[in-house]
């Protein structure tokens, strides 16, 4: 029987540098010899970009619970046709974004309630959590005057309030679930905050990657 693959997620506010941090993490992945598959949420698959862009760039305005029932029906086929095929092959899956997105924007910003999004996603991923959550905290403030000069999509035009409850969202996601949850500071150098993945990677799921040369 094949061994099943890993299944690493990276989140956390706006210009926390997630997407960055999660390719540097699967190139360490593969140079200690893993086979590894890169996705995304929302999206990853050819229906869930176009949810993707009716989420972020579609003309519409949509509460809060709507958005969740958008991002967990693309969970849902994700985790069918992307993320348990994978895994379940031997393949180790790193995937930018999951359900504690949800959980902050919708839930906890949005005022959906945390527990509403936790039934939800149960339904969609048939009880599936990462082995590793990885957040990337920082100052949403500080997130955004990285993406100065990007076009900005529905949900990143929301005011500063809501992304600072979104923060806390994120944080209080890997409270509730410490046993796969991790929180890595976020306002370091691309090379320190590497290091600092690498590190709780390695300490979370006994593994002995090594920090790339930046």
């Amino acid at each position: 029987m094949t061994e099943k693959g890993l299944f690493i997620v990276l989140d956390g506010p706006e210009g926390c540098g997630k997407t960055t941090q999660s390719n540097l993490l699967v190139e360490a992945l593969q140079l200690s010899g893993f086979r590894v598959s890169k996705t995304f949420q929302p999206g990853g698959t050819e229906l869930g970009s176009q949810v993707r862009h009716e989420l972020l760039h579609g003309s519409h305005d949509l509460t809060p619970g709507q958005e969740a029932i958008y991002f967990t029906f693309d969970r849902a086929l994700h985790i069918v046709t992307v993320v348990k095929p994978a895994i379940d092959s031997g393949i180790t899956v790193v995937c930018d974004r999951f359900a504690s997105a949800t959980s902050a924007y919708q839930g906890y910003a949005g005022g959906l309630g945390t527990s509403t999004i936790e039934w939800l996603t149960e339904l969609a991923t048939d009880g599936l959590h990462p082995d590793l959550l990885l957040v990337l905290d920082i100052d949403p403030d500080i997130g955004f005057l990285r993406k100065k000069g990007d076009a900005l999509d529905r949900i990143e035009r929301k005011p500063s309030d809501f992304h600072q409850m979104v923060r806390q969202g994120f944080l209080n996601y890997t409270q509730q679930h410490p046993d796969f949850s991790g929180v890595i500071a976020a306002d370091g150098t691309l090379a320190e905050v590497h290091a600092r993945v690498i590190q709780v990677a390695n300490e979370r799921l006994n593994l002995n990657l090594s920090v790339l040369d930046l």
